[in-house]
């Protein structure tokens, strides 16, 4: 049986020696890089990519190059499917993939499939304390969908995104902070001081929130929400005590 495979994977090796300018093992995935790059032509898309697949399906940066290849054609559907395929196998390798997918669903204007995707997210990683690369990340994604509704003049819909920042990057008080002030806004002062007493309890936040807690939250007239959007669009990662 393996010597069956060998035997067809070296003609297989062959095949492609011959019809490409230079040698192609699909085996190689540097060099299948390379031709992703240098190569539109339909012989990548019908017959390297998939024999790469098939020979590296276990593989998250050979889905994650495929995809990219896709995306720059504008090929969106078939770069969303195999972006897919990484976060199916690895939902936590890297944010980058995320990203990339989100962009599209927003390019395509596909609202419902790109929150299916941040609450996908947000599930893999609450609880987990905070992940490198993801926590900061996600936090702000799920803090710019809440952004959309507020502009559409739904706060709760905002809130609800919101809510999700303090969960997974608690660290931060600028998420209390805007939170606390959405609700102040809408008349909800008692869901204020509830957001801003669960920020006192963290270590990070504490004297940020307490301030506000030792004015009556009078800040609030002043800040509306959005008032902390370029600190927390600054933010790239933090660690933990």
């Amino acid at each position: 049986m393996l010597l069956t495979v060998i035997l067809f994977l070296f003609a297989l090796s062959m095949i492609f020696d011959k019809s490409l300018e230079l040698k192609f093992y699909p085996w190689d995935k540097e060099k299948f890089r390379y031709y992703l790059t240098v190569d539109g032509s339909k012989s990548v898309e019908e017959k390297i990519i998939p024999l790469t697949v098939f020979l590296n399906r276990e593989d998250s940066e050979v889905y994650s190059w495929i995809g990219d290849y896709f995306r720059d054609k504008d090929d969106f559907k078939t770069a969303i499917y195999f972006y897919q395929k990484l976060i199916d196998f690895a939902p936590l390798v890297n944010f980058e993939v995320y990203k990339k997918q989100l962009k599209i669903y927003e390019k395509l204007e596909l609202k419902k499939e790109k929150e299916e995707l941040l609450l996908f997210l947000f599930e893999k990683i609450k609880g987990k304390g905070y992940l490198a690369g993801f926590s900061a990340n996600l936090s702000k994604e799920l803090y710019k969908n809440g952004e959309v509704y507020l502009q559409e003049g739904d706060w709760q819909k905002a809130a609800f995104w919101w809510e999700k920042t303090t969960k997974i990057s608690p660290e931060w008080s600028y998420f209390y902070l805007e939170l606390a002030s959405l609700y102040y806004q809408n008349g909800q002062t008692e869901k204020a001081k509830e957001v801003l007493e669960r920020c006192v309890k963290r270590k990070e936040p504490s004297e940020h929130c307490q301030g506000y807690l030792n004015l009556g939250m009078n800040q609030f007239e002043n800040e509306k929400p959005g008032f902390w959007q370029e600190k927390i669009l600054e933010i790239e990662s933090v660690k933990r005590d």
